[in-house]
């Protein structure tokens, strides 16, 4: 069975994980209970996931979330980056990069938008 990283993130953050997005060393934060089943893909993920650029995007997503929040929209926009305003078919919605077929979002733009749509104590204050 194939295992996409976007798969191991989206458990990864089910189970109350994240990425620590210090900005000298941003690093995968597994809890002990799930990190049987995530430690076998962690090569994976930091093979496909460039996590000084998370910490990038996920500030750009989480602005623009709130901004879309305080207009009074409902839901949770489509976040892009402004370099992929024109992207095409096969390739992620939110940064433009090529993709395998079936995904939407590459590897580091699903983990920034996961690391966005987190609560911080900024949001839930």
């Amino acid at each position: 069975m194939v295992v996409k990283p976007q798969e191991v993130i989206a458990e990864l953050y089910a189970a109350g994980g994240r990425i620590d997005l210090n900005l000298d060393r941003p690093a995968l934060l597994v809890p002990a209970r799930v990190r049987p089943r995530i430690e076998p893909y962690q090569h994976l993920l930091r093979a496909s996931v460039d996590l000084p650029e998370v910490v990038r995007r996920a500030a750009i997503f989480r602005e623009r979330i709130t901004l879309w929040f305080r207009s009074g929209r409902i839901g949770v926009p489509v976040v892009t980056l402004s370099e992929a305003l024109h992207a095409t078919v096969g390739s992620c919605i939110s940064c433009g990069a090529a993709l395998a077929q079936g995904n939407w979002r590459c590897p580091t733009c699903t983990a920034a938008l996961y690391e966005a749509l987190r609560p911080t104590a900024e949001t839930t204050s």
